[in-house]
């Protein structure tokens, strides 16, 4: 199918997941080899408090997209419209995990996720960066690709 998955990590600064995925898939015949992957270091980070995935995202399609997905699977969400919101409500609930988006006016999602490292409570909380507007995860959605 194409694509390319890459992941930086650095201990006690956190990691960097990178996808990469094609607009246009094409089959393959055979499933790709895996590439021979680091041993990853056991981390002791605190436990978060709530099993929670709070969505940060300004675009209201897109975070009721994300809630969604992670609905489906399961997943207790929370969300917020903004950054400064996304900030505070991090604060309140410590969540396991946080979806961000980057294109945010006002407090833009790298000021977010800066604010975010420099805490010593949520510095370990995992954010999954998204860089995709609203209205193409939408039309993504219609087109009838594969759901997560």
């Amino acid at each position: 199918m194409g694509g390319d998955l890459t992941v930086v990590s650095e201990l006690g600064k956190g990691s960097t997941f990178t996808a990469r995925l094609p607009e246009h898939p094409t089959p393959s015949a055979a499933p790709p080899e895996p590439t021979h992957a680091l041993p990853v270091a056991a981390a002791k980070a605190p436990a978060p408090r709530t099993g929670v995935v709070l969505v940060i995202d300004d675009d209201r399609e897109a975070r009721e997209l994300i809630v969604d997905r992670l609905a489906r699977h399961g997943f207790a969400t929370a969300t917020a419209a903004d950054g400064m919101e996304g900030l505070q409500r991090a604060r309140e609930l410590k969540p396991a995990a946080i979806t961000l988006d980057i294109e945010m006016p006002g407090l833009n999602g790298w000021s977010v996720l800066a604010a975010l490292k420099e805490d010593a409570e949520l510095c370990v909380v995992p954010v999954i960066v998204i860089a995709a507007l609203g209205s193409e995860l939408k039309k993504a959605s219609r087109s009838g690709r594969p759901r997560a």
